[in-house]
């Protein structure tokens, strides 16, 4: 008997050791472009989120999004042309065999699968959407507000705030999706007594039975040519999305080389000889006029002009006006104005006091700023009428005199 027990006891332990050989031999599974694509997905979805907090990261926020785009076309492409568990033909689904793995697994029924689970091919496509929606609406919000980008002239400024809008709606959306994602594969881990996360990084993941009816003999291992094409299809397609998307409009282009036409020149010498030589885009044409009839008594100033200046001022100032003026700031005071309302101060309009309510009043003290009104203290090109959100400094104290 006692034998008999110890014969059996052997006799287990070695079908289980080789139970375990099983279940712990390494098999590749993910190809090296997969891999590197997931992780700088992750890297650069996470730099665009933190960017998007501050209005002057907005340059950095966009080559992330460029990285995003460049990332989601190399992803679809490779999902052709890639490794056998990156090819679409692989891992996308039915509905009804999402449906069925969801009923046998509440059955407790369901086996591993080397590639993609169901639910994680649908995660996999809505991500990708996602992402895809994301830039597409990001370069529209460029286009119709920052006039900027391939698009700019395509699209007006409400179609910009609306693309804005459908943005940062997509923006929670996806977070929600990629922390869905993370809790369903650390889940899905501790389900498995397998770590999912570090085999997106080998590339490998523990055997099991069923893994080898799934691989049919075929290798996963990803060949030298492979890389090599894959990682120059994406240096191209980065290459090409930074090239053709420039974060600057025509407008700030024109204000970084300084170019400016007589009739401006000429209302900076005259207006600016004061103040701050506001551009004609913060005010109304309405507004405009009413101030050039008021030049006898301007702010309890006397700023008459000669007949000739007088008619020059007035056809620039009107011109280029908040109505005529393509900017996010012009388009975006306008909407804030009522319709009787003609404002003769910019610090009057319902946008400007909206957009810097947020802004301490002892800032506007500071040496380096000296008030609300001195626009490009904070503005780099202002006198222009380029209010781009990657050019607001607010100066900080160490410019202050003691």
């Amino acid at each position: 008997m006692t034998r008999n027990s110890s014969a059996f006891h052997a006799e287990k332990m070695s079908l289980n050791t080789a139970s375990s050989s099983v279940n712990t031999e390494e098999i590749t599974i993910w190809d090296i472009p997969t891999r590197i694509f997931h992780w700088l997905l992750f890297f650069s979805v996470t730099g665009a989120w933190v960017t998007s907090f501050q209005e002057w990261w907005l340059i950095q926020h966009i080559w992330f999004g460029h990285m995003v785009m460049a990332l989601v076309i190399f992803r679809i492409i490779w999902g052709f042309v890639g490794g056998q568990y990156s090819l679409f033909s692989q891992f996308v689904v039915s509905p009804r065999t999402l449906y069925d793995f969801f009923d046998d697994f509440f059955k407790n029924k369901r086996s591993r699968k080397a590639g993609h689970n169901p639910p994680s091919a649908w995660m996999i496509l809505a991500l990708l959407t996602g992402s895809m929606a994301l830039s597409l609406s990001g370069i529209v919000t460029l286009a119709g507000e920052e006039r900027a980008g391939p698009l700019v002239g395509i699209f007006s400024p409400s179609a910009g705030e609306g693309a804005r809008d459908f943005h940062e709606i997509l923006s929670f959306l996806m977070l929600s999706l990629v922390s869905l994602h993370v809790f369903a594969a650390i889940l899905e881990s501790i389900h498995l007594r397998e770590n999912l996360p570090w085999s997106m990084i080998t590339g490998k993941r523990n055997s099991s039975p069923g893994f080898a009816d799934e691989l049919n003999g075929k290798t996963t291992e990803s060949k030298i040519q492979r890389f090599v094409i894959s990682s120059v299809l994406l240096l191209i397609l980065t290459i090409s999305l930074v090239y053709s998307i420039d974060y600057h409009s025509p407008l700030t282009l024109k204000a970084m080389r300084g170019e400016k036409t007589p009739e401006h020149v000429a209302y900076l010498e005259e207006c600016g000889a004061c103040h701050f030589g506001f551009h004609p885009s913060l005010l109304s044409k309405k507004s405009w006029i009413l101030i050039m009839n008021g030049l006898d008594n301007h702010f309890s100033e006397d700023a008459m002009l000669d007949e000739k200046t007088d008619e020059m001022l007035r056809v620039f100032l009107v011109k280029h006006s908040a109505e005529q003026f393509a900017s996010e700031a012009s388009y975006k005071i306008m909407r804030s104005l009522d319709i009787n309302q003609i404002p003769l101060r910019i610090t009057e309009i319902p946008y400007w006091i909206r957009k810097h309510e947020s802004i301490a009043e002892n800032i506007y003290h500071r040496t380096s700023v000296k008030g609300p009104l001195n626009c490009d203290a904070c503005h780099r090109y202002a006198e222009y009428g380029s209010f781009e959100d990657q050019h607001i400094r607010i100066p900080d104290e160490t410019n202050e005199q003691t």
